[in-house]
């Protein structure tokens, strides 16, 4: 039996998200002061390991749940399992946007749930055109490190840096529209760089991308860009965006519109582009690099205080041992699986390394997680 007063379910962490963040900003905030467990089934080792650093993460092992409120985002697997006073549904996506690309995307919330929340005005909205529901408008926290911005080389002529950390392989994140700059910056003979934190599109690329594995922790190369660039058709919050200028760094984005929620303007905090380019101007852009400061996005930490409650007398404290047993644990498969990748054999046993393979099995019950 597990209990706490509150529970979140975060079924797979994936390398890097918007939930992920989300639930980092949460841990950071009030893991160490209040009452509550992360439970997960499976994730990226380096997701759980900065997380378990702030609050208390518990492998979930189809145990049966007491708490009072459980809250979750995507998965609803084990809502059956937990008794709660009330059960709340995140959306960390706006639905409308969603169905234009994926139009047999669903987002339904059980009948248990008790409360939707939704995390920007534009995701409410759409979630509400989409299933007719309201759902109470529940902005998310941040607590990034400030950090003192670097002096940089000075190089003759001066090259732009530019960073995006995004899932680029999505259509939603609008790679696309990265490349129309790229293009008009080489038109100009604008010197850049473009550092890129994500997986490197399967199309031949266009542009002078360096592409870097996904890595949590982004913020000093944030600090070293002249922009952080965000070219997206839609964002329900966009954290990447607010991190930017929370560090001082002026952004290039298109023009979403949860900018507005956001207190994003176009040449005060960076440039805000149509979707049909036709207002890209990288002489100016170049020239002409916006001074960002005290900028803070909308959040709503007493809505979280009201709802983890009062602080708790024993405080969380890290345990490195219970954190590396944590990360070490494997999976291993209950039947003959196909000898491919993302299989490792070890004698009679068959574990599985594959973030994908694992969530198939898993939903078959073809897999189990132990401790080696």
């Amino acid at each position: 039996m597990i209990k706490a007063k509150t529970i979140f379910y975060i079924k797979t962490f994936n390398i890097i998200g918007g939930v992920e963040q989300w639930m980092y900003y949460i841990a950071k905030l009030y893991g160490k002061r209040k009452d509550f467990i992360v439970l997960y089934r499976d994730g990226d080792k380096k997701q759980i390991e900065r997380l378990v650093k702030f609050c208390n993460v518990k492998l979930y092992n189809d145990e049966e749940i007491e708490c009072e409120t459980a809250i979750f985002c995507y998965h609803f697997d084990i809502i059956d399992k937990v008794k709660a006073k009330e059960y709340y549904h995140f959306i960390h996506g706006n639905m409308e946007a969603v169905r234009r690309l994926y139009p047999h995307m669903d987002m339904i919330a059980p009948p248990q749930v008790t409360k939707q929340c939704s995390v920007s005005k534009i995701t409410q909205d759409g979630y509400k055109k989409i299933y007719g529901i309201d759902t109470e408008l529940f902005y998310n926290v941040v607590d990034i490190d400030k950090l003192e911005k670097p002096i940089r080389e000075i190089t003759t002529p001066r090259k732009l840096k530019l960073i995006t950390a995004s899932r680029l392989r999505d259509a939603i994140k609008g790679f696309d529209y990265m490349e129309i700059i790229a293009k008009k910056l080489k038109e100009k003979n604008i010197p850049y760089e473009w550092l890129c934190f994500s997986d490197k599109p399967t199309k031949e690329i266009n542009g002078n991308f360096t592409f870097l594995k996904p890595n949590l922790d982004i913020t000093p190369y944030i600090a070293e860009a002249d922009y952080l660039v965000q070219t997206s058709r839609d964002e329900s919050y966009g954290y990447s965006m607010v991190e930017a200028l929370s560090l001082g760094v002026p952004i290039i984005v298109t023009d979403i519109p949860v900018l507005k929620e956001l207190g994003i303007k176009d040449t005060e905090h960076g440039y805000v582009l149509d979707f049909d380019m036709n207002n890209l101007d990288v002489d100016k852009i170049y020239n002409d690099i916006p001074i960002i400061s005290n900028y803070e996005p909308p959040m709503d930490k007493e809505k979280w205080e009201k709802i983890l409650g009062e602080d708790v007398k024993e405080l969380y404290v890290y345990d490195q041992e219970y954190a590396e047993h944590l990360i070490d644990s494997k999976w291993i498969a209950l039947a003959r699986v196909r000898d491919d990748e993302g299989v490792k054999y070890n004698g009679d046993k068959v574990f599985v390394e594959s973030h994908e393979r694992i969530r198939m099995l898993l939903n078959h019950n073809l897999i189990k997680r132990i401790y080696d």
